[in-house]
């Protein structure tokens, strides 16, 4: 991020755009208000899982709220590379039983629509020849991915 300041800058800008108070941000993203006041303010920076639900509620780019880019929606990427990444994530946390699952979970859902027929083929394959994702303490969290890239998968066919 580059700033608390352009984070918080950027988050109000968007809610006033919307004309949307922090409670309603608060019941849309699961974020509770006085956080998304400290973030606006500037007093603290948001959580990764935070900037992910803040960013989804709103319909927005994490990018967008970070600062890194001027648009507030998703760029177009290179969707080689964006695809190869979210793949190399998807590998790094399968089978691990750290906080990482839940977070690669929840971008990789945030960005279903960028991914090809082939990216998601290759991570649902990753994910069943995964022999304890189903099993391991990130169950929840793999099933879930695993219905969601399905379901786009078989949408794109």
């Amino acid at each position: 991020m580059q700033s608390n300041c352009d984070f918080g800058r950027r988050l109000a800008t968007v809610l006033n755009e919307r004309d949307m108070p922090q409670s309603d941000l608060a019941a849309l993203s699961g974020v509770d208000s006085p956080a998304i006041s400290r973030y606006i303010s500037g007093a603290y920076k948001p959580r990764v899982d935070a900037l992910v639900k803040i960013a989804r509620a709103l319909g927005v780019s994490t990018d967008y709220l970070c600062g890194l880019v001027p648009a507030p929606h998703t760029p177009q990427r290179d969707d080689l590379n964006f695809s190869l990444i979210l793949c190399c994530a998807v590998r790094y946390a399968l089978g691990r039983r750290t906080y990482i699952v839940g977070v690669v979970v929840d971008y990789v859902l945030a960005h279903l629509e960028l991914l090809d027929s082939k990216t998601l083929s290759v991570m649902i394959r990753d994910i069943k020849e995964c022999k304890n994702y189903g099993q391991d303490i990130d169950a929840n969290d793999w099933m879930r991915l695993l219905a969601a890239l399905e379901e786009v998968y078989d949408g794109k066919k």
